[in-house]
């Protein structure tokens, strides 16, 4: 748990990186080194601010895998319904609740699913870094082969 907690501190940690990005009036103080960090990464979606999160609260649930065929039905699918709300309504950043909520209540709905939770873990754990490992390599082929485009960030950023 205590690792959850570090991991939420950090993804809010990203959270304020890119408020303060987007703040054209920031103190120098404080946007000289955002803009050298945003120079070096390019943006905050990776290991430390959103993957360590998302990591860590994949461990937890796998690790009360047999307590969580046990959870109430309704709960999973308030939190899909909150969650989803929350994306569509207000912000999908997953930076923000609303998507952890979601994707977390998902999850706990195709436990109760399968029936099995340390089957279903495993199972989620497989496709998570499965996902994880191949899907830039989808992302750069819609990119550049299918929109023609150099700038990722001009294609999977829907514009305002």
């Amino acid at each position: 748990m205590r690792v959850l907690a570090a991991s939420t501190a950090a993804l809010l940690v990203g959270l304020g990186l890119e408020a303060l990005h987007g703040w054209q009036a920031a103190p120098g103080i404080l946007a000289g080194p955002v803009k050298l960090y945003f120079l070096a990464f390019g943006n905050v979606r990776n290991g430390l601010f959103e993957g360590f999160f998302y990591v860590a609260l994949g461990a937890v649930l796998g690790s009360r895998g047999g307590d969580l065929a046990r959870i109430p039905a309704w709960v999973p699918i308030a939190g899909i319904v909150v969650g989803l709300a929350g994306c569509v309504l207000v912000s999908s950043d997953a930076h923000l609740p609303f998507c952890a909520l979601l994707g977390a209540s998902v999850f706990l709905a195709s436990v109760r699913r399968r029936g099995e939770a340390g089957r279903a873990c495993a199972f989620a754990r497989t496709s998570s870094t499965v996902i994880y490992l191949v899907h830039m390599a989808f992302s750069v082929l819609f990119a550049y082969a299918i929109c023609g485009n150099a700038d990722l960030n001009l294609v999977m950023t829907p514009s305002v």
